[in-house]
């Protein structure tokens, strides 16, 4: 394919300006006109569709000029072979009758929610390739968190010390960017930002928004050069993310967080225990063998040290969650005590997200190796719903008043219900490359890359966490947080690669 310099760059700038726009747009979920236009949907983001137009600018030019795609999308691109093959093959064995849908329409409409995603994890992978690029992405970042920061605080200040009562101007303003309703009296009292739910609010928060505000803040990096007493607005926003996050209320939001915060200790302990042998084989000179001896050593003593640590923090967390969380402080009241467990998880508002999950393990359990098809799960609601399920309200109101195909509620149940053990195995494979290929880059000697590097880790590590209640393809987060770190390590591998030998401050583990 051959394209004029003209073209090339005319098409570069169309596809810089549609993934900067996208950017712009990540806080917005569900924007009414989209959601219209595509059916009546609840995931609507403006995001994906301004990345699918940055791919389609950006494609040409990358074809034309011979470039590369990061390896990285190998096993993703084995796991949408096998989606789509497991999709069409559901059409030629039986499927259980529901409410008259159409298994034609619902796995057309996952086939394009997946292809969607892994567009929005090209687009950036393919574009980002200059540390000006990622620059320019990193202050929307700052700003549309800025934003989503004012935006959740006014809602918590209405709904805490105004009894909900918004003006008018507030109500107008959210209804033209959400479909959900600031008045929705299930979400009282907490923060849903630009999201239609708060879990929403907490999933973009934790697959994108604080990974990079976290990476930033260990690595010194910043998108503005103007600093404040050395802290910079990276260092703010990082506070005041966690907090929203927290105002969010979202259970699976605190899971993930405290997955991060898990890692993060990890880190601290492996880190002090390699300082600590460097020290000491200085002093000694202790030949190389012998410091990595005595690094392994001190990495096993302080195991048992940082779980201890862990814990506790773990169990304060818990408890000043309780202090403002109804449902956390419910798990710690006494007529609980002697119950089952089914029992508790009703009461806790948590057995019907069990059910959920349950209804994915008992469809997976029919077809282990390929799965039931993507989009096909709520088919098989009556049939392999668990039979606690059938006692709940709400799988009540489904079943006889709903008109709608549920899901698993569960990315992980839904990928083994759907895809099977082979479709799952090698999700999880590009999510494994992925999270190698943004180690590479936390030793970087660039303060960019490195925070490319803890962005891309992070949101792995968060993702695994959101995964137990966000299932849809279609929401951009962790697609976008993986594309920037795998382009990331694209660029720096080829920086590497063009000067002929490693790079100055890059380390190898």
């Amino acid at each position: 394919m051959r394209l004029s310099p003209s073209w090339q760059k005319s098409l570069s700038f169309f596809a810089g300006v549609s993934m900067l726009a996208a950017i712009a747009a990540l806080p917005i979920t569900s924007l009414p006109l989209l959601s219209r236009l595509m059916g009546g949907t609840q995931v609507a983001p403006p995001s994906v569709l301004l990345a699918c137009m940055g791919l389609v600018f950006i494609l040409p030019v990358t074809v034309a000029r011979k470039a590369l795609l990061p390896a990285e999308w190998v096993p993703l691109a084995a796991f949408v072979a096998v989606a789509l093959a497991a999709a069409l093959l559901s059409f030629f064995f039986p499927q259980p009758e529901y409410k008259q849908l159409s298994i034609y329409r619902e796995a057309a409409q996952a086939a394009v929610t997946l292809l969607v995603g892994i567009a929005c994890f090209l687009s950036v992978s393919a574009w980002a390739r200059q540390p000006g690029q990622f620059g320019w992405v990193f202050r929307l970042v700052n700003i549309t968190g800025v934003l989503i920061v004012i935006w959740s605080a006014i809602q918590v200040y209405y709904t805490n010390f105004q009894s909900g009562h918004y003006p008018g101007w507030a109500l107008a303003v959210h209804d033209s960017i959400s479909t959900q309703s600031l008045l929705n009296i299930w979400y009282n009292k907490r923060a849903q930002g630009f999201a239609y739910e708060p879990s929403w609010l907490a999933h973009q928060l934790n697959t994108f928004y604080l990974p990079y505000w976290l990476g930033a803040t260990i690595t010194g990096y910043s998108a503005f050069r103007f600093r404040s007493w050395r802290i910079s607005a990276e260092n703010i926003l990082l506070i005041l993310g966690v907090a929203v996050m927290f105002m969010s209320m979202s259970r699976i939001g605190y899971l993930a967080l405290m997955l991060v915060i898990a890692y993060l200790f990890l880190q601290l302990g492996t880190a002090a225990a390699r300082r600590l042998a460097a020290r000491i084989a200085i002093r000694r000179g202790l030949a190389r063998s012998e410091t990595e001896y005595m690094e392994k050593r001190y990495r096993m003593a302080a195991g048992p040290l940082l779980m201890a640590g862990f814990a506790l923090f773990g169990a304060l967390s818990v408890y000043l969650l309780s202090l403002i969380d109804p449902r956390i402080a419910a798990i710690f009241e006494q007529q609980y005590a002697g119950s089952n467990f089914f029992f508790i998880a009703n009461n806790l508002s948590l057995a019907e997200r069990f059910a959920y999950w349950g209804l994915g393990w008992n469809v997976f359990s029919l077809k282990p190796l390929l799965g039931v098809g993507l989009g096909n799960i709520g088919f098989y609601f009556e049939t392999h719903l668990p039979q606690f399920g059938w006692s709940l309200n709400e799988m009540l109101k489904l079943i006889f008043e709903g008109n709608t195909l549920v899901n698993s509620k569960n990315l992980w149940t839904r990928l083994l219900a759907e895809t099977g053990v082979t479709g799952f195995s090698f999700f999880v494979t590009w999510l494994t490359v992925v999270y190698i290929s943004a180690r590479t880059l936390m030793h970087h000697a660039s303060p960019l890359f490195r925070t490319l590097g803890w962005l891309g880790v992070l949101a792995v590590i968060a993702l695994v966490g959101e995964g137990f209640s966000v299932d849809t393809f279609a929401l951009p987060y962790y697609w976008i947080s993986f594309g920037l770190a795998v382009a990331g390590s694209f660029t720096a591998r080829q920086s590497t690669s063009a000067a002929g030998a490693p790079a100055p401050g890059v380390e190898h583990d």
